[in-house]
């Protein structure tokens, strides 16, 4: 009894037409939505780098000159460094 009503709602399922609906425009919105998430995560991302380019220039640049005030012997020692370049 239960298998036969079953059937027949199979049956009746399969003769349907399925409803007319685009879904396009909906998923390309989700896909555009998206992309345009990437595309800011991108541009943190070159931001995020270019900032860590200009800091180890910096250390590399400052460096020599933090490391002569450390130490006094090394400060008395620089002019001559200097003139050697």
């Amino acid at each position: 009894m239960v298998e036969d009503r079953f059937e027949s709602l199979v049956r009746a399922a399969r003769q349907e037409s399925p409803p007319k609906v685009n879904v396009s425009r909906a998923v390309m919105e989700r896909l555009e939505a998206l992309r345009a998430d990437r595309m800011r995560q991108r541009v943190w991302i070159v931001a995020s780098l270019v900032s860590v380019a200009a800091a180890s220039a910096m250390c590399v640049v400052v460096f020599p000159e933090w490391e002569a005030f450390q130490d006094p012997m090394l400060a008395l020692l620089e002019p001559v460094r200097m003139s050697l370049r």
